[in-house]
């Protein structure tokens, strides 16, 4: 493998750039690479261990003379907007420990995979794909239930060093559902077939038809048992698994069901639907049992809570809380952008959304503290990000293995070395640029 390391052109004025380097794993930074291509001395290193906002005396050498007396800014890292992805969010999977958070685009803006650390919003994987696997919308992202391997398009990823296993032949589609006994994987199309494949042969066991449009979601129920499935034109189907036999279909709404969320028991399967509607349905032979007023308009996302006594959705107005099984609306936040996707942690604990900037459409991927549902923070990778954006950057482990980014003026957590920091005054200061040709952030020292 081999680092991609991009030198934009600059003029004799200007002071030498140091690039990120990207490599097929992702965007790296080298610390002891950074500080020798700097010709940093042995007190510059101990600089720049940490994100200090005491001032340092600019030399008279320097090009650009650095204020010394200037004070950081001070933001709250959990309401200051970042961007995850250059285009708007198709998926959010989290591992079954939380641990992990696959994220994913599929427009022609970005059509990129990414992987983050849930504790500390590390970004650990970029990938870039450019044989468009991730085309399909909203997105075939799945993780095994082990956790150890993520499928994404036709490529499996090992989660231990995060590497690709294989690419598989033929797998593809718009939605994928695994088995909770990690034997199955249903995967949805846009001609309205369902293949059923078989995780340890890695061949198709079946072909499921029936549906009359695209297939919208899938889900399984908890004891591997059940597979229920939408599609397009309003239907939803219930099929038996592993033999893949339709037990039941129903006409559930008149448009697009985009959503189906099953209860931690199993016994329930929620819907939502372009229309608008959230329908509350029993799994074992889908009879309606509650249907839930929504005006936020079309529902994009479903979830369950840990204990089943709540249902979240994600449409066009934001994220709404509805407790269960009355239905009642017990909390709402509101958004000028679509939820596209919404997932919760495995106690309830907090909760992540992905939707659209209220500018430019790119990606915001957002944490949130539950049941309070406040914001906790933004999911940001820097070259995602408009050149004007400043930022925090530092690594909480310094191993080169991932890259967390906050707000300008947000303060690190302690024990964590800074690579870049967009504050004047600090003696671990940064700008961000990008090169002439379009391409990655580049930092150079301000």
């Amino acid at each position: 493998m081999t680092d991609e390391t991009h030198k934009p052109e600059h003029g004799e004025d200007e002071p030498q750039v140091y690039a990120v380097n990207k490599s097929s794993q992702g965007w790296h930074f080298n610390r002891r690479s950074f500080l020798k291509a700097a010709g940093t001395s042995a007190a510059g290193m101990v600089a720049l261990s940490a994100c200090s906002t005491t001032p340092v005396p600019t030399p008279t050498t320097s090009p650009i003379p650095r204020p010394t007396n200037t004070s950081p800014p001070t933001v709250d890292p959990a309401t200051t907007e970042g961007v995850a992805h250059k285009a708007t969010i198709n998926a959010t999977v989290l591992s079954p420990d939380g641990k992990l958070l696959a994220s994913h685009c599929s427009d022609s803006r970005d059509r990129s995979l990414k992987v983050w650390n849930t504790a500390d919003k590390q970004l650990l994987l970029v990938w870039e794909d450019e044989a468009e696997s991730l085309r399909a919308s909203p997105g075939p992202v799945v993780f095994t239930p082990d956790g150890n391997v993520l499928i994404a398009g036709a490529h499996r990823w090992s989660l231990s060093n995060f590497t690709v296993i294989d690419v598989i032949p033929n797998l593809g589609g718009s939605e994928y559902a695994i088995s909770p006994d990690g034997t199955l994987l249903a995967a949805g199309n846009d001609n309205a077939l369902i293949n059923l494949w078989d995780l340890n042969a890695m061949t198709v066991r079946k072909i499921l038809s029936g549906h009359r449009e695209y297939i919208g979601d899938l889900v399984i129920t908890p004891d591997s048992s059940r597979l229920i499935s939408s599609d397009g034109a309003g239907q939803i189907r219930l099929w038996s698994l592993p033999d893949g036999e339709l037990l039941a279909e129903i006409e559930a709404d008149t448009m697009s069901v985009s959503a189906l969320a099953i209860s931690p028991d199993g016994l329930y399967c929620a819907s939502g639907a372009g229309s608008g509607n959230i329908k509350l349905w029993r799994v074992a032979d889908l009879t309606l049992i509650r249907d839930i007023a929504n005006d936020g308009g079309w529902v994009h996302a479903l979830t369950f809570n840990a204990d089943g006594t709540l249902l979240v959705s994600g449409d066009n107005g934001g994220i709404r809380f509805w407790t269960l099984p009355d239905g009642g609306l017990s909390n709402t936040v509101g958004f000028r952008s679509a939820v596209q996707s919404l997932v919760l942690s495995p106690d309830s604990s907090w909760m992540i959304s992905g939707h659209a900037s209220t500018v430019g459409g790119t990606g915001i991927i957002r944490q949130w503290t539950l049941p309070d549902a406040q914001p906790a923070g933004y999911y940001i990778d820097i070259a995602a990000n408009d050149p004007a954006f400043a930022g925090v950057q530092y690594s909480p482990n310094d191993n080169g293995a991932g890259v967390s980014t906050l707000p300008c003026g947000s303060p690190i957590p302690t024990g964590s070395t800074c690579i870049c920091n967009c504050v004047a005054g600090s003696s671990c200061t940064c700008v961000g640029h990008r090169s002439s040709g379009g391409g990655g952030h580049y930092w150079y020292p301000n």
